[in-house]
This record gives structure tokens, C-alpha cells and sequence, in this order.
């Protein structure tokens, strides 16, 4: 199978020989998408989230989206994905103070309605089950994608600058570091003389931190590219 996600972070299936529709996921971070044909894939479109100048309204998740190009990793033994993701959602409709102009709308973002104060974590769907095993979610947002490793590691940056390293197994967080800027691209693994390493790129020049709808992050400015590794045990 071939397996896909836009900005609402559905995760629709393919047949990998000609293209056919399989199946859909919705782990529910939006609520634009109110239903999925099960045949066709088609989908309904909540008609509540859509702009109007005469009033704000939800839309979720923001334009930004609950997905990006940040890639998520997969182990093909058993079928999991291993999934980073932001939980945002956005006001918009007329233009107010302190929102953007989106489109010819104003718009603003703004925690989800249920929000405990996370806004990001990992999620890890189970292809066969079609069900979430576990979620580990944190305040700052994901800004790098996910690596997984034969050792059963899993290992991500956030706008917080911290690199974490996670059990495969639940997502419990086993070490992190901070790095001297926002943690960006994907992170690497690789040996030399029979000893792995985990390599990952910081950077603050790119649109990640301006993703985050946390703004208690205080980072310092930080224009310069630095390459961290770290050694595994």
C-alpha cells in the first residue's frame, strides 16, 4: 500500500499496483472533513468551518496544518507509523486586531477547543488496526521529522530546541538534549567502525518556529546552521 496525509493529518491508503482507494484514517486533529465515503474515499466537507466575513468561525487545524512536510517514519515489519504532528486550530472571518489577512479573511491562531496546553507530539498508527497505539504530546510543536532505528529508538526535535529519543514500544521519553537553535530537516543514523550515531541539523531560519501557536518560546536568535551528533551506547 501507498499511504498519504494532507494539512488535516487523514492518512488515506492506496493500492500501491494501480492507484485504488483502500481506506482512510482520521486520528482527529480537524474538523473541516465531516465524512469519508468508505468506497470512494470521497469527503464531506463540514460546512460550519467555512470563512464568512459576518462572523468568525473554527476551523481546524489552522492553515499551517496538524501535518507538514515534516516526514513520518515506518516500520514495515509491522506496519506502524510513527507520526509528528501540531495540535492548532485557527479563528477565522472578519478582519479583527491581531489577526492576519488570509485569503481576504482574517484569521488567527488559537489552541484547540479542549486544548490542556500541548500543542505537538508523536502519534504511532497501526496500518493493520487501523488505531492509534499511543500518543506522546508535549507543549512545543515537532520541527523535524521522525527517525526510527533497529534499536527501537524514535528520535525528534521541537521549537523549544530539544532532541528527544522515545521507546519505539509506548513513546516514554528516555533522553533529550538542548541544542543551541531550533532543530530542523531530518535526523540521520549512521556507523562508523561498528559505531551508530544519530546525526540532526538546527537552523533558525525557517518557517517552523513561526508554526508554533505557543508563544512563551524565547529562543535566542540564532541565524547560523550547526550539525549536532550524538553517539548511541
Amino acid at each position: 500500500m501507498v499511504v498519504a496525509s494532507g494539512k488535516q493529518a487523514i492518512f488515506e491508503t492506496l493500492n500501491i499496483d494501480d492507484g485504488d482507494y483502500q481506506f482512510s484514517i482520521d486520528p482527529g486533529l480537524q474538523n473541516v472533513i465531516k465524512a469519508i465515503d468508505p468506497i470512494t474515499g470521497d469527503k464531506e466537507i463540514a460546512q460550519e468551518t467555512f470563512p464568512t466575513v459576518d462572523e468568525l468561525r473554527l476551523a481546524c487545524p489552522d492553515t499551517n496544518g496538524a501535518r507538514t512536510w515534516r516526514p513520518a517514519a515506518l516500520d514495515p515489519d509491522v506496519n506502524i507509523l510513527y507520526i509528528p504532528y501540531r495540535e492548532a486550530c485557527m479563528n477565522i472571518g472578519p478582519h479583527l486586531p491581531g489577526y492576519d489577512v488570509y485569503s481576504g479573511y482574517g484569521r488567527k491562531t488559537v489552541p484547540r477547543p479542549d486544548s490542556d496546553g500541548n500543542f505537538g507530539g508523536l502519534l504511532a498508527l497501526d496500518l493493520k488496526t487501523r488505531e492509534p497505539l499511543w500518543t506522546h504530546r508535549k507543549r512545543a510543536i515537532p520541527s523535524t521529522g521522525v527517525l526510527a532505528t533497529a534499536g527501537n529508538l524514535l528520535f525528534y526535535g521541537s521549537t523549544d530546541r530539544v532532541f528527544t529519543a522515545h521507546d519505539i514500544a509506548d513513546g516514554n521519553e528516555l533522553w533529550r538534549a538542548r541544542l543551541n537553535g531550533i532543530p530542523s530537516g531530518a535526523p540521520i543514523s549512521f556507523s562508523i567502525a561498528g559505531k551508530q550515531y544519530i546525526g540532526v541539523t538546527t537552523g533558525d531560519r525557517n518557517e517552523v518556529y513561526r508554526l508554533d501557536p505557543n508563544e512563551e518560546h524565547k529562543n535566542p536568535k540564532n541565524i547560523s546552521a550547526t550539525i549536532w551528533v550524538f553517539a548511541l551506547p
